[in-house]
């Protein structure tokens, strides 16, 4: 019963245009908030959400959900959050949608939900596939001095980055680009691909290319150790990390009396990485 009334509301909330089809969008971090409201604004709202469950942050250690679920709040479209997907099957398949949209959700995609939805689940990926598969593809490609990157809008299988390709658009990657970079692109390209492949589906001219597996690198998930610069880094190395690492988790160096500097500004000038302003452990940022 309260699926059912559920539902009605999502119908009186939700005007499904002529045509358009219907999705349930899966996503957590603030980049994928960010590429929902430019996918709503192009395109139509979701008729639910999924994200992940409420998380302790904060001194207090207080719950707070994550970006996605506050903009689902915030614009009446129903979130669901739970701890396993199977806990909200009977939920999902109420909604009838026509397709899934995921981008950076957080779980593994288990292969009833693939096919419970006739066009499947159309995953962003921030990365040329089958480049830079897995869980950091922002940072891979800096780090590895590559000179592009880009978005691909993918259709998911049951493997990791694995399935057929529906678009991509490149990135130039320069002396300069760093993460964030990389991350305005694809909040300011993923949403008219998406767009894109939404039309095509509905007038069933899409178009997908299997990738080359034979060519797939992978990326793992960042730690904050990962940001240490050590002894042995190059300069260029180090600033490859800075440019990486920026803002999470940050990069930083163990001084001689064992405490943790934090580096917050810097650059690459005549092939030195220069060192512009630190947070010293317990303290403020200030010039180095």
């Amino acid at each position: 019963m309260k699926i059912g009334l559920k539902r009605l509301l999502v119908n009186l909330q939700i005007k499904q245009k002529n045509n358009m089809l219907k999705y349930i969008y899966f996503g957590t971090p603030e980049i994928s908030a960010k590429v929902l409201e430019s996918l709503i604004n192009g395109y139509q709202k979701p008729i639910a959400i999924v994200t992940s469950v409420d998380t302790k942050s904060g001194r207090g250690l207080q719950l707070k959900p994550s970006f996605v679920s506050i903009f689902g709040t915030q614009n009446n479209i129903p979130v669901l959050k739970p701890n396993k997907l199977k806990d909200i099957e009977d939920e999902l398949r109420s909604y009838n949608a026509d397709v899934g949209i995921l981008f950076a959700y957080g779980k593994i995609i288990p292969s009833w939900l693939l096919e419970m939805f006739p066009y499947g689940i159309i995953n962003v990926h921030p990365s040329l596939l089958p480049l830079y598969r897995g869980a950091s593809p922002l940072t891979g490609p800096i780090l590895n001095n590559e000179s592009e990157t880009g978005v691909s809008i993918m259709d998911m299988d049951i493997e990791l980055d694995h399935g057929d390709v529906y678009l991509q658009n490149k990135m130039d990657l320069k002396e300069k680009t760093n993460r964030l970079d990389i991350e305005n692109f694809t909040i300011n390209t993923a949403p008219d691909l998406l767009i894109q492949v939404l039309n095509d589906l509905e007038k069933n001219k899409v178009k997908k290319t299997p990738q080359n597996h034979s060519l797939a690198t992978y990326t793992t998930k960042i730690k904050k150790e990962d940001g240490a610069i050590l002894e042995t880094d190059t300069d260029e190395t180090k600033y490859r990390k800075y440019k990486a690492y920026l803002n999470w988790p940050g990069i930083y160096y163990i001084d001689q009396t064992g405490k943790r500097i934090k580096i917050t500004k810097a650059d690459f000038i005549d092939g030195k990485f220069i060192i512009e302003k630190i947070i010293p452990e317990g303290g403020k940022e200030i010039d180095f």
